[in-house]
């Protein structure tokens, strides 16, 4: 969880007063601010909600031939701000070791934001640029596309709230790797429905990617349960449900 700013604490433990309830996404995210000084009997833990979509017929062909991805290729995404925060640096870092391995990775990169430069100089003095497709800023649903036309989904954030990415990856059915951050273990249980791995953590993150690739079924069964994960606890309607019982609770 990010290290808030000094004047929040205060902010926060002031305006608190003033609510019946107050809406977290996460019980790590409950905990960090009952740590803070907030009151734990006003906190309600209410997970994000994703909408199931269901990829259309040669969808995933044609994202794949739109950023250039032969066939036999296999395909790792990454998606979010490229921003100190997401910890794109450490996906990149990751990258030579598994093209040690595999000379048929192709490495998406979705999104945009103040280090895209730092990143693609990064991947340049690595020698590895050719591997690496930045894609920059995508709508939505165009980076929702993306994420369910690739292999495997890597989020390697160095903090994190409740990742929706994550959540939209595994409703696409894509087998996850994340890093260990926020609420993120409320969501993924580590080698049934994703991987997890230690933030800031290169060796790690490549040892997974490669253990997915060298491991199909695995990785297909792990992107399943992802898949059953995401519908049973954290669909739209059981958000909006919920969303709705807590104002009412708050009325009474």
């Amino acid at each position: 969880m990010e290290k808030q700013k000094r004047w929040q604490a205060p902010v926060e433990r002031l305006t608190s007063g003033m609510c019946r309830k107050i809406i977290v996404n996460s019980m790590a995210l409950k905990s960090f601010l009952v740590k803070g000084g907030m009151p734990a009997d006003k906190l309600v833990v209410l997970y994000n909600g994703v909408e199931q979509t269901v990829q259309q017929p040669g969808a995933r062909e044609a994202v794949r031939s739109q950023l250039g991805i032969a066939d036999g290729d296999i395909m790792v995404c990454t998606a979010g701000r490229l921003h100190e925060q997401k910890g794109m640096e450490h996906f990149i870092s990751a990258i030579p070791s598994v093209l040690s391995k595999f000379k048929n990775v192709l490495f998406v990169i979705t999104g945009d934001g103040p280090q895209k430069r730092q990143l693609e100089a990064q991947a340049l003095k690595m020698k590895i640029l050719d591997k690496v497709i930045f894609t920059g800023f995508q709508p939505a649903d165009e980076s929702v596309r993306i994420i369910s036309s690739s292999d495997i989904f890597v989020l390697p954030s160095l903090w994190e709230g409740t990742p929706n990415v994550l959540l939209e990856a595994m409703s696409q059915g894509r087998p996850v790797i994340s890093t260990d951050t926020g609420g993120v273990r409320e969501i993924i249980d580590d080698g049934l429905n994703g991987l997890i791995v230690r933030p800031a953590s290169p060796k790690e993150l490549s040892e997974k990617i490669i253990w997915l690739i060298e491991n199909t079924e695995a990785a297909k069964k792990m992107g399943n349960n992802a898949r059953e994960k995401v519908r049973k606890f954290f669909n739209m309607e059981k958000m909006v449900k919920e969303t709705e019982n807590i104002y009412r609770g708050a009325l009474v």
